[in-house]
């Protein structure tokens, strides 16, 4: 979220018998340029050696038949930002 801080909200439903977490920032958000492409391995806007974990976390909600998704609000709406991603899991 950069070195002016911000907020995070994570919030934990069960929706139709599955986990879903949900975890919002108020930083600058994510750049539409790079979009979904924040899943791909290596892909960082922090530099070299970094950009895997979000890959893994979302390899590893797949093999469970879940997922994690990402929606990039930077010019989406005028007033939230941040971002948004959200966790899937089976419920059993």
């Amino acid at each position: 979220m950069g070195e002016s801080g911000g907020s995070v909200q994570v919030l934990a439903t069960m929706s139709a018998g599955d986990l879903v977490v949900d975890v919002q920032d108020s930083g600058p958000g994510i750049d539409e340029t790079i979009g979904h492409r924040v899943f791909r391995k290596g892909t960082s806007t922090r530099g070299d050696g970094r950009g895997d974990g979000l890959n893994r976390a979302r390899t590893l909600a797949q093999r469970v038949d879940g997922d994690l998704t990402v929606e990039a609000r930077q010019a989406v709406h005028p007033v939230l930002k941040g971002a948004h991603f959200r966790l899937v899991l089976p419920g059993g």
